[in-house]
């Protein structure tokens, strides 16, 4: 059981810091500039960056909460498959 909740909450947190920061990309970043300049450059690098830093954790812990999952099911169907030929 313990392992459900810790698939679930890893599931529900990146996946809220991945939507977060695709908010943050296209809120913030957007689509980059045509021709900018060196100011413009740098806001769009700094707000790329931060829209990165969160995407990128919320999409590992999402990963590592469906490995969890998978895990788990494998689990419960080897220990149902396990006590079925007792």
């Amino acid at each position: 059981m313990k392992m459900k909740k810790l698939s679930q909450a890893l599931l529900v947190s990146g996946a809220c810091l991945f939507v977060g920061g695709f908010i943050y990309d296209v809120r913030f970043a957007g689509i980059p500039y045509q021709d900018p300049t060196p100011e413009m450059q740098v806001q769009y690098d700094h707000d790329a960056g931060i829209a990165s830093k969160l995407m990128q954790p919320g999409l590992a812990a999402v990963g590592v909460g469906v490995v969890g999952f998978v895990a788990r099911r494998f689990a419960l169907k080897k220990e149902s498959s396990e006590t079925d030929r007792d």
